[in-house]
């Protein structure tokens, strides 16, 4: 569809919102194998958690107890594990790592980084996705329809798996990312960001 949001989108997000103060492995886009390592497991465990695999305690990678933890106490299910989106308007599509319905009944898209903390950056990623499974639901990656439910996303949270301990950020102004993640589509195109050199 023209823009990975993993990609291409963040970056026009990244330079609007100042990176550059990001500390350098935070900005890498190489991940350490420790880190992969911890995000594998981690869809994993929400994969168990969908019924869609089996997933034992003593699979527990000491990194993602803490977001173990924290899903078991605020968690009331999950909704999808690495799922393909778009939006033909916008031209974008990406593959949103998870959403969730919290206890309290707020939907949550969760976004999973390697990074110590979260980032607006990440929030304005996350809210793109937002923005496309609100409109079009999920997709396998050969487009076949995982999900036409119609959700409505309040909740964004970064789950930072470089961070000591490792704790959910969650923000609730949806709206505000989401016209942040709008302008950055429209940013990225303006400046020709996508064009190879």
């Amino acid at each position: 569809y023209g823009i990975d949001i993993g990609d291409a989108v963040l970056v026009a997000a990244m330079e609007a919102l100042n990176v550059n103060d990001m500390p350098l492995e935070d900005r890498a886009i190489i991940i350490h194998p420790k880190q992969l390592s911890a995000l594998m497991k981690i869809d994993k465990f929400v994969k168990a958690e969908l019924g869609v695999c089996n997933y034992e305690d003593s699979d527990l990678d000491v990194r993602i107890k803490p977001f173990i933890d924290w899903s078991r106490k605020n968690v009331k299910r999950f909704l999808w594990s690495e799922s393909h989106c778009f939006d033909q308007d916008l031209k974008i599509g990406g593959i949103s790592d998870c959403g969730a319905e919290l206890i309290d009944g707020r939907m949550a898209i969760i976004d999973f980084k390697s990074s110590k903390e979260a980032y607006k950056a990440h929030f304005c990623q996350a809210s793109g996705y937002a923005i496309q499974i609100e409109k079009n639901g999920l997709f396998t990656s050969d487009g076949t329809p995982i999900s036409t439910d119609k959700f409505k996303f309040n909740t964004l949270i970064i789950v930072p798996f470089g961070g000591n301990p490792v704790e959910p950020v969650i923000e609730n102004d949806v709206e505000k990312f989401k016209e942040g993640f709008r302008l950055a589509v429209q940013l990225y195109r303006v400046l020709d960001l996508g064009k190879k050199t």
